[in-house]
């Protein structure tokens, strides 16, 4: 804290500090509470803090296209030293469809234990005149535990990517709604999930995977990938520390 103490020459009086707060072992968007003291003569305060770490501001999702290629990105670290670790690629098979506005087709995408990722896409055929959507939940013992809606991007696609996922399964139901009861949409689907021992579909680095930075300047990195398969979406994750990462 700066300054450390803090002088008033009458009742009411305004003064200004700053708070100062790093990231060491505190998990990556996860609430961490502490409390502020403050002491003068025989008379104690305490300032309770909430703060939610956020060890890098990095791109949720990073694109690129071939089998082989490289991508510059962006990151802004909160800690003095940064690292990269490069996990994956897979590619899970798709499942293709139709979905008509009377039905409700759902998924449970069952997520294998230590997975760092896991990643579901839809994309939508759909008309203009049709809306589509995905609600989707998390689910543990079979049980359903909360449920969420995600709409699809201009390219028709809804991507929803949970970080270290907590749940046995991601609960996924496509709807559809068109002007009449016959209109068809074609779909697909496919549930991509990374764990460090992932099999993989290629190979994918980040670099540099290790570097000194300035706190809150931003970084350039690069993420590269070869030997990807070309007729289907595939999936890594980038782990900057303390869970934070990118797909």
């Amino acid at each position: 804290m700066s300054p450390s103490v803090l002088h008033f020459s009458h009742p009411g009086q305004k003064r200004t500090f700053t708070l100062t707060l790093d990231v060491t072992t505190a998990p990556a968007g996860r609430a961490a509470t502490g409390a502020l003291t403050w002491t003068s003569g025989r008379t104690t305060v305490r300032s309770p803090i909430v703060v939610i770490p956020q060890i890098v501001r990095a791109p949720a999702e990073i694109k690129g296209s071939g089998s082989s290629g490289s991508t510059g990105f962006s990151v802004t670290p909160a800690t003095s030293t940064l690292t990269a670790i490069a996990y994956g690629p897979v590619t899970s098979p798709a499942t293709e469809g139709n979905l008509t506005s009377t039905q409700q087709i759902s998924y449970d995408a069952e997520i294998p234990a230590g997975a760092r990722a896991s990643q579901i896409t839809v994309r939508f055929d759909a008309a203009d005149d049709t809306i589509t959507g995905v609600l989707w939940g998390n689910k543990v013992d079979g049980v359903l535990q909360d449920v969420h809606v995600a709409v699809p991007d201009s390219d028709g696609t809804v991507t929803i990517t949970v970080p270290h996922p907590t749940a046995d399964a991601l609960f996924v139901s496509l709807v559809a709604m068109g002007t009449d009861d016959e209109t068809v949409t074609p779909y697909t689907y496919q549930a991509n999930h990374v764990t460090a021992d992932s099999p993989a579909t290629g190979e994918v680095t980040v670099r540099p995977d290790r570097a000194r930075v300035t706190p809150g300047v931003p970084t350039d990195l690069t993420a590269a990938w070869s030997g990807v398969p070309v007729d289907t979406r595939s999936g890594a994750w980038i782990e900057y520390g303390n869970g934070a990462g990118s797909f």
